[in-house]
């Protein structure tokens, strides 16, 4: 799995939860078939690049935060402002649709600002 195709993913899996708040990630098709670390497409290319410090998460190597959110914000549970903590904290179908939209424009920002690197 290359980095684009990380920010892909996890954008069909973000869009898709979105539009269906409320379902969990293990009923998202994107990820039916596939294990992915914290089943989280972006998780695993870092995790796959021994980037991924399992004593400790290391979310500075994520690509949305390398390229969408950088020191802001955070895509992962280390951050009790990130929208994945919200989304997964919450019962509200609103509050976990709106954390979904954060992250999809997030996968958005970052694929853009991997084609203008390119």
């Amino acid at each position: 799995m290359t980095e684009k195709e990380s920010i892909i993913s996890c954008r069909i899996t973000w869009l898709w939860l979105s539009e269906n708040p409320d379902k969990g990630k293990f009923d998202c098709p994107e990820l039916q078939y596939i294990h992915y670390q914290n089943w989280c497409p972006c998780c695993e290319y870092s995790f796959k690049l021994n980037l991924w410090n399992t004593e400790k998460s290391n979310c500075s190597n994520c690509p949305l935060i390398k390229y969408a959110w950088k020191d802001e914000l955070h895509a992962c549970e280390c951050d009790m402002n990130s929208p994945y903590l919200k989304w997964s904290l919450s019962q509200d179908l609103i509050v976990r649709r709106e954390a979904a939209f954060q992250i999809v424009a997030a996968c958005d920002k970052a694929l853009e600002a991997l084609e203008n690197k390119t």
